[in-house]
């Protein structure tokens, strides 16, 4: 086992988990949406690209600086391209010790939609459980179209 795996074994198996259990419950489909979490200062917990999160294992999971240097990669693995996104979040919310990029089907079909769903308590549920959300305009995946980020 790598020190890495070691020393982060349980936000390793937290990570796995909730990866799972997203591509279980649809959240996720083939290779999309992804996870990462703040484990210790500059480094930080990812899902690797182009895994199902449904199948996803320990082993797994990257490991990154916030440069986005690979700390660990398991052979044949190497961290979503959408790194840089989760590292600007959690470079700008010390607080926040984890992101989650998912594509929930409703949540999917009011983006497509359009206009403000979103943004008013159309579903009191997450708004009580989570706080409002955020709309991040679309952007073409793995680009520099990040501008809400930038602010």
């Amino acid at each position: 086992m790598h020190p890495i795996q070691e020393k982060y074994r349980a936000q390793i198996e937290e990570v796995v988990r909730a990866a799972n259990r997203l591509g279980q419950i649809g959240y996720v489909t083939s290779h999309g949406g992804n996870l990462s979490m703040r484990a210790d200062g500059d480094v930080v917990l990812i899902t690797p690209t182009k895994v199902p999160k449904r199948d996803l294992t320990f082993d797994d999971i990257c490991a990154i600086d916030m440069r986005g240097g690979v700390l660990y990669a398991r052979p044949g693995r190497k961290p979503t391209g959408e790194w840089p996104f989760h590292v600007r979040i959690l470079e700008k919310r010390p607080d926040v010790k984890g992101v989650l990029h998912a594509h929930p089907p409703v949540l999917t079909g009011f983006a497509i939609a359009g206009g403000d769903w979103m943004q008013r308590a159309f579903l009191p549920e997450p708004v009580i459980e989570v706080g409002p959300m955020v709309m991040v305009p679309y952007a073409e995946p793995l680009s520099d179209e990040d501008d809400l980020l930038a602010q």
